[in-house]
């Protein structure tokens, strides 16, 4: 009798990618909506340059974010660390805006065929690579406990996917890190 023990990651293998096919998926996917850049973290592995003192210096105002790192002051408008994060500058750095038009209801019951949107799960989407960039969202850009729960961030992002709508999480970033960092507290 032999017992596995597999340790869970949220890291994704980009040769995985690859084998499977995604790696295509990804690019066409996220050219849509204008993150032809942002994405692709396999040249510094993505947050090695998020210094505890970029973190703990990190602030947010209507006009843009001030924060420091590797002893130097930096101030960006949404616009211009949007485009310093990878984002194509013709994206709206605001979620909210460039997705006016969105209906939770109208697109949770398009994606997944169900009237009710009171506990939305990721195993409820139909379409698998829509379910998958649901996994990947909860795992890379915005990282909770349980990645099977579709929050209505989740939901708008996979709405411009969908729409192929260019749109910035930048505004939807720092808000989520300055809430880490405030939970820690």
């Amino acid at each position: 009798f032999l017992v596995h023990i597999f340790e869970h990651t949220k890291v994704f293998e980009p040769l995985l990618f690859i084998k499977t096919g995604m790696d295509s998926k990804f690019d066409s996917i996220f050219n849509a909506i204008g993150w032809n850049t942002f994405w692709d973290v396999s040249h510094d592995l993505g947050s090695k340059t998020l210094t505890l003192e970029f973190l703990s210096t990190l602030q947010a105002s209507n006009d843009g974010v001030y924060f420091s790192m590797f002893n130097h002051d930096n101030n960006f408008t949404w616009e211009s660390f949007s485009v310093a994060l990878g984002f194509a500058h013709t994206c709206d750095v605001d979620l909210e805006n460039a997705t006016r038009d969105f209906n939770k209801l109208e697109f949770w019951y398009d994606i997944t065929r169900r009237d009710e949107c009171d506990k939305p799960r990721t195993n409820h989407i139909h379409n698998p690579t829509l379910r998958f960039m649901h996994h990947w969202i909860g795992i890379t850009l915005f990282p909770h406990n349980d990645v099977r729960i579709v929050k209505n961030n989740d939901l708008r992002i996979m709405y411009t996917m969908v729409r192929k709508i260019h749109v910035s999480l930048v505004k939807a970033l720092v808000a989520h890190w300055l809430s880490v960092l405030e939970r820690k507290r």
